[in-house]
């Protein structure tokens, strides 16, 4: 038998999820509408997909805007991953 994994981080989980850490303090309406609706949602996520929503937070939250040191900026992407994946929604499919 074989499964198909299914990813997806709701809006509204990732709205509470960046209320909860003081994330995306530096982007616009429009930006946010786009992390919320276009990268999450109802649609499968590949790993390049969360990628890109991690990169996405990072880049619209301010504390780690001007963070230049390798293992201060690898310790933000881990920590925002794991928030993402932990609230994300997975399913195995056959």
């Amino acid at each position: 038998m074989e499964y198909t994994e299914f990813r997806r981080i709701e809006s509204t989980k990732m709205q509470a999820l960046c209320i909860k850490h003081n994330w995306y303090n530096a982007g616009t309406n429009e930006e946010c509408r786009h992390l919320l609706f276009e990268l999450c949602g109802y649609r499968h996520l590949s790993t390049a997909d969360v990628s890109e929503i991690v990169d996405d937070i990072i880049e619209h939250t301010a504390e780690f805007r001007d963070v230049t040191d390798y293992e201060m900026k690898a310790a933000i992407v881990h920590n925002v991953s794991v928030e993402v994946f932990r609230n994300m929604s997975m399913w195995l499919f056959f």
